[in-house]
């Protein structure tokens, strides 16, 4: 039996999050919500997810903190998506340093972030994922 290719979103609007893991469920993942980024560094390190989808501004650990620690951590190899509303340019070297990639929210940026985890998940292991 194969595994099932999982994500983390960490968004801390309760409408939002449930929005965004309703467009990843059709694409046969395992979704799990958290709406703190403390909850998500202890989350993370019992569980490593397969892709992380993180929103800059969450109560306690902010996203980019969240995937600072993934990315300096020898044990923790997922994917790292930051979703979010604020000003990317301030963001965008630091993210870069850590090999995120950052989405603007936007009116349309939920089948960009849908599109963008489905070409990542089938990029990293095609027999966990359905294509989009």
């Amino acid at each position: 039996m194969q595994d099932i290719f999982h994500v983390i979103v960490v968004e801390d609007d309760v409408s939002l999050g449930a929005v965004i893991a309703a467009r990843l469920r059709p694409l046969d993942l395992k979704v799990t919500v958290l709406r703190d980024g403390t909850d998500a560094v202890r989350r993370i390190q019992q569980e490593t997810p397969d892709m992380l989808v993180l929103d800059l501004s969450v109560p306690g650990v902010n996203g980019l903190e969240i995937a600072e620690t993934i990315h300096n951590s020898v044990s923790i190899d997922c994917e790292v998506i930051l979703y979010t509303g604020c000003d990317v340019e301030a963001l965008e070297r630091r993210a870069a340093i850590a090999g995120i990639r950052i989405l603007q929210k936007t009116p349309g940026s939920l089948f960009t972030l849908q599109t963008e985890i489905s070409r990542r998940c089938q990029k990293r292991d095609c027999s966990k994922i359905a294509p989009l």
